[in-house]
C-alpha cells in the first residue's frame, strides 16, 4: 500500500462573479473612423444573421425561440461559413478590428445566437443510429464548416483582448461551445465507422474549438477564476478532448492547462484535489510516459506543468493525487501491514499485487529529479568556479555588489524530505516482503553457479504444468521482471533526491534548513532511513542469487525469469548501489548519530 500524506488540502473556494462587462471606448479608434467595426458586423448579419429571427440580436443564448429556427439549405450554410471565415481572418490580422467589433452593440448576444443555430444543426445531424453516425454527409460537412468558422471568429476576437474575453463569458458563449465540443468529441470516440471526410473535418473543428476555449481564458485571471473550475466540477470537457488523441488538440489542452495554473496555487489544486482533475493528471503522466525517449513538444509541455506544481510546493499533493487515482483504478488485494516508521503516511490500496510503484509514480519522480537537476545546473552555471573571474581594480572589487543567492526550492524543504524518506522506507519494506530471504550459502552458490545475474525471484506465477506453455511462462516472467524494475527505478530516483536534499552545501536549500541540517539528519534517521538504505544495498545479492534453481541442476521457472530482462535489472541494481552510497555519505558527513547507525 502506497503511503501518502494524511491531510488533503481543502478544495479551493468558488471564484467571485465576473465584474460587469467593460464599457465601449470613450474615443473612437482609427478603425472606427473608417467604419471597420460596423462593416464587419454588417457582413456577419448578411451572412449568418439572415437565418436568425429578428429578435436574435438582443436575445440571450437561452432564448427558446432559437430552437425553432428553420434550417437553411446546405449551400446557403456553406456560403455563410466562407463569409464568417473571411471575417475571422480580418480580425486575426488587426487588433483594432477585434476591439472594435467587440464593442459593437449587441454583438455578443448575436454571436451567442449564431452558435445556438449551429449547435441545433449539429445535434439534429450527428449521433443518429448507424455505423456512420450521421444523417447526411453533405449536411454534416456544411455544418462543420460553419461551426469551425464560428469557432475561428470567436478564437480570434478573444486573442489578447481582455474586454472581449469578459464579454464572451457574460454572454454564456462558453456554455454553448462546451456543449458542441462535448458532443463532437463523443461522436469521434464512439462512432464505429465514421466517414473519413466527416471525421477529418470534425477533428479539425474540435481543435479550433479547443483553441477558442483556451483563448477565452489565456492571460486573464478574472475569466480563468470563473471558467477554469467548471472543468473540474460541472464538466468533463478536458477529459473528452484528451480522449480524441489528436496531437494538435492535445497540445492545445496542455498549453491551456499550463497557462491557467501557472503560478496559481488555487487553480493548480483543482488538478490535484478533484476526481476529474486527478484523471486528467494521470492522462498527462501517461502522455509523458509514452514519450520519455523522444524529443517531443507534448512531453515538454507536460514537464512544464509539473515543474509549475513543484514550484508551488505541491509535491506531496501530487503524489497523493497519483496514489488515489491508482487505488481507484484497480481492485486492491488484501491489505498488507505498513511499515511502523511510516506511520505518519497512512497507507492506500496498492496498484497491483506485484508493484506498488506505478509507471505514473516513476514518471513523476523523474520530473522531480529533472527539475532539481536543472535548477542545480543553472545555479552552478551562474556561479561557475571553473572560469577565473576577470581582474578588477581594488576599488571596484570593494564596491561590487555580491551576487544574490538563488531562491530555495520548496521541494528540497524539510516537509518534502520527510515525505520522500517515508516513500523510500515503505518501498524497502515492500521489496523485502516480495523477495525471498537470502540463504547463508547464497554467496558461494552464486559464485559456483553459471546462472547469469539478474534472476528475479519476485512473486512468481505457479510452477509450470503440462497445461502451461513455455510462452506463457516467459510472459509471466517478463511481467514480474517489469514490476521489479519499476520498483527499483523508483528507489533509485528517491535516493537521488535524498542525496541532494542531505548535501551540506546544497545551493538550493534554504538557509534555515542548512543551519538546521543536523536536525534534518536526525529526523530522517528516526524515520528509518539507515535501515532502508541497508535493505537496498542487500537487494542485489537477494535478486541475483540463483534461488530458483532446483537441486541437481534442473532448469525451472527461475531460469526463464533470469533470461527475461537481466540487463535492465542489472542496470537498475548498479544505479541503486551508487545512489545508496551517495545518500549514506551525505547522511554521515559530520553527523555522529548517522555514523553510529
Amino acid at each position: 500500500m502506497m503511503p501518502c500524506p494524511q491531510q488533503s488540502p481543502p478544495l479551493p473556494q468558488p471564484p467571485p462573479p465576473l465584474a460587469p462587462p467593460p464599457q465601449p471606448l470613450a474615443a473612437p479608434s482609427v478603425d472606427d473612423a473608417t467604419g471597420q467595426g460596423p462593416a464587419l458586423r454588417r457582413r456577419l448579419t448578411a451572412s449568418i444573421g439572415r437565418f436568425l429571427p429578428a429578435s436574435a440580436v438582443a436575445a440571450s443564448a437561452a432564448d427558446p425561440s432559437l430552437d425553432h429556427v428553420a434550417c437553411p439549405a446546405d449551400d446557403d450554410i456553406s456560403a455563410a461559413a466562407a463569409e464568417v471565415k473571411a471575417v475571422a481572418l480580418t480580425v486575426m490580422r488587426s487588433c483594432h478590428a477585434r476591439v472594435n467589433l467587440g464593442h459593437e452593440s449587441g454583438i455578443w448576444a448575436f454571436l451567442a445566437a449564431c452558435l445556438v443555430l449551429v449547435r441545433n444543426r449539429l445535434l439534429s445531424n450527428f449521433g443518429v443510429p448507424g455505423a456512420a453516425g450521421i444523417a447526411s454527409e453533405p449536411r454534416a460537412i456544411a455544418d462543420l464548416a460553419l461551426a469551425t468558422a464560428a469557432f475561428q471568429l470567436l478564437r480570434n476576437m478573444c486573442a489578447a483582448v481582455p474586454e472581449n474575453q469578459i464579454c464572451s463569458a457574460h454572454a454564456g458563449i462558453a456554455d454553448i461551445a462546451e456543449e458542441m465540443l462535448s458532443y463532437l468529441c463523443s461522436w469521434l470516440v464512439t462512432t464505429e465507422q465514421p466517414c473519413s471526410t466527416v471525421k477529418e473535418k470534425a477533428t479539425a473543428c474540435v481543435h479550433i474549438g479547443a483553441q477558442m476555449m483556451a483563448n477565452f481564458m489565456t492571460g486573464n485571471p478574472q475569466v480563468q477564476n470563473q471558467l477554469w473550475p467548471r472543468f473540474f466540477r460541472d464538466s468533463d470537457l478536458l477529459k473528452q478532448l484528451l480522449r480524441t488523441r489528436d496531437e494538435n488538440t492535445l497540445k492545445t489542452v496542455l498549453l491551456c492547462t499550463y497557462n491557467c495554473i501557472y503560478k496559481d496555487r488555487q487553480r493548480s489544486l483543482l488538478l490535484l484535489t478533484t476526481p476529474i482533475g486527478r484523471q486528467i493528471l494521470m492522462n498527462f503522466l501517461r502522455l509523458a510516459r509514452d514519450r520519455l525517449e523522444s524529443d517531443d513538444e507534448i512531453f515538454d509541455i507536460v514537464y512544464g506543468i509539473f515543474c509549475n506544481l513543484l514550484e508551488l510546493d505541491l509535491a506531496s499533493e501530487t503524489l497523493r493525487a497519483i496514489t488515489l487515482s491508482q487505488s481507484r483504478a484497480s481492485p486492491s488485494p488484501a491489505t498488507s501491514p505498513s511499515s511502523p516508521s511510516s506511520s505518519s503516511f497512512p497507507p492506500l490500496p496498492p496498484v497491483s499485487a506485484t508493484a506498488k510503484m506505478s509507471d505514473e509514480h516513476v514518471v513523476f519522480l523523474k520530473f522531480v529529479d529533472g527539475f532539481i537537476d536543472t535548477r542545480l545546473r543553472n545555479t552552478a552555471g551562474a556561479t561557475d568556479s571553473t572560469h577565473p573571474p576577470q581582474q578588477q581594480p581594488t576599488a571596484a572589487r570593494a564596491t561590487a555588489t555580491p551576487a544574490e543567492p538563488p531562491p530555495p526550492l520548496a521541494v528540497i524543504g524539510d516537509a518534502a524530505c520527510q515525505l520522500f524518506v517515508g516513500l523510500l522506507v515503505f518501498l524497502a519494506a515492500h521489496l523485502d516482503r516480495q523477495l525471498p530471504p537470502l540463504p547463508a550459502d547464497a554467496a558461494a552458490t552464486a559464485s559456483a553457479s553459471n546462472t547469469a545475474p539478474g534472476a528475479l525471484p519476485t512473486t512468481f506465477p505457479p510452477a509450470p504444468t503440462p497445461d502451461i506453455t513455455a510462452a506463457a511462462t516467459a510472459a509471466a516472467a517478463a511481467s514480474a521482471a517489469s514490476a521489479l524494475v519499476n520498483d527499483l527505478h523508483a528507489a533509485v530516483l528517491l535516493m537521488q533526491y535524498l542525496s541532494c536534499a542531505l548535501r551540506p552545501d546544497a545551493p538550493l536549500v534554504a538557509a534555515s534548513t542548512r543551519t538546521g541540517l543536523p536536525a534534518r539528519r536526525r529526523d530522517v534517521i528516526r524515520a528509518g532511513l539507515p535501515a532502508a538504505l541497508a535493505a537496498m544495498l542487500a537487494l542485489p545479492d537477494r535478486i541475483a542469487a540463483p534461488l530458483s534453481r532446483a537441486p541437481g541442476g534442473t532448469r525451472t521457472q527461475g531460469d526463464a525469469v533470469a533470461a527475461a530482462v537481466p540487463e535492465s535489472v542489472s542496470r537498475a541494481l548498479f544505479m541503486l548501489k551508487v545512489d545508496a552510497v551517495k545518500v549514506i555519505a551525505n547522511l554521515a558527513y559530520r553527523c555522529k548519530e548517522a555514523q553510529d547507525e
